[in-house]
């Protein structure tokens, strides 16, 4: 199983069954000491649906981000209009 600290440039996508989806910046996840040791499947098996509160029932892609491409965060996105 991929550990998250080794795919820390990556962004992890989460579907519900419900349709909705929502992506992960790894990187935002290491910022806390307790998912270090986490691996992509304990965070799927954890994420709750923000639309329907279904819990574990997600699938995951990783999906790389290339230097510079990553997205804004929304209040720099926001900044910018």
């Amino acid at each position: 199983m991929t550990l998250l600290a080794t795919i820390s440039s990556h962004t992890l996508h989460l579907f519900c069954p419900c349709e909705y989806r929502n992506g992960l910046e790894v990187e935002e996840l290491l910022k806390s000491p307790r998912f270090r040791a986490f691996r992509v499947e304990d965070v799927r098996s954890r994420a709750r649906c923000t639309k329907c509160g279904r819990v574990g029932e997600s699938s995951v892609t990783i999906s790389y981000a290339l230097p510079g491409m990553r997205r804004r965060p929304k209040e720099d996105a926001e900044k910018t209009k």
